[in-house]
């Protein structure tokens, strides 16, 4: 998510192209290219608008479940100066691992406090098997939360200058993989939505056909 000024709405966006693999799929999506040598989309906020916050960094990073795919290259700085990249929230050691519905809080109160760009990574099973369960259990996990994030930022004001972007690395194909319940990559057919900052509401950008982006 980012901060700028304008009203609040919400739109989506079916079908943004992808990789095919997880680790450079996530990569992609923050950074539109698979290179990790590209600065991600916090890197290049950060850079063009600077930050509000006078004790705090400008590109946070909060991470839950399985961490990131990609390591650190999803919120790197690529060929900026390194002052731009994420840097992920730490107790001490390694990253603070927490739940993503604390991540989605503590990104409010990080919002409020003139953070210019947080980003928060979920990462959990990939569903080449399992797929009903499996995908059942990412929803109780992040939907409601994610609800939550955007009414409590519109409550507080503060979703006129900041715009919310929610989605994944890539999408699931139609036909079945492993068995009877599981779904391979599917780099052309995922959806993605956005809150806030002036954003159409109601807004469906670009659609499918026959699986590719039209």
């Amino acid at each position: 998510m980012r901060r700028r000024r304008s009203g609040w709405s919400t739109c989506f966006r079916p079908a943004p192209r992808a990789t095919s693999s997880s680790s450079t799929g996530s990569r992609s999506s923050p950074s539109t290219t698979a290179s990790s040598h590209r600065p991600s989309f916090g890197a290049w906020t950060l850079y063009g608008l600077g930050s509000e916050a006078e004790d705090l960094p400008g590109f946070v990073v909060l991470t839950s479940a399985k961490g990131t795919s990609g390591g650190a290259s999803n919120y790197g700085s690529g060929f900026l100066p390194k002052s731009y990249g994420g840097i992920p929230l730490r107790s001490s050691g390694d990253p603070k691992q927490a739940g993503y519905a604390r991540n989605c809080l503590l990104a409010r109160r990080l919002l409020e406090r003139g953070v210019r760009f947080v980003q928060l990574f979920h990462e959990a099973s990939d569903q080449h098997g399992d797929l009903t369960k499996g995908v059942k259990k990412n929803c109780e996990d992040t939907q409601q939360a994610s609800a939550a994030l955007v009414m409590d930022l519109k409550e507080r004001g503060l979703l006129d200058d900041t715009i919310v972007i929610w989605g994944g690395e890539f999408g699931r194909t139609p036909m079945v993989q492993g068995g009877n319940d599981g779904r391979d990559h599917h780099n052309r057919a995922f959806t993605m939505w956005l809150a806030g900052g002036g954003i159409k509401a109601g807004h469906v950008h670009g659609h499918l056909v026959k699986g590719i982006l039209a």
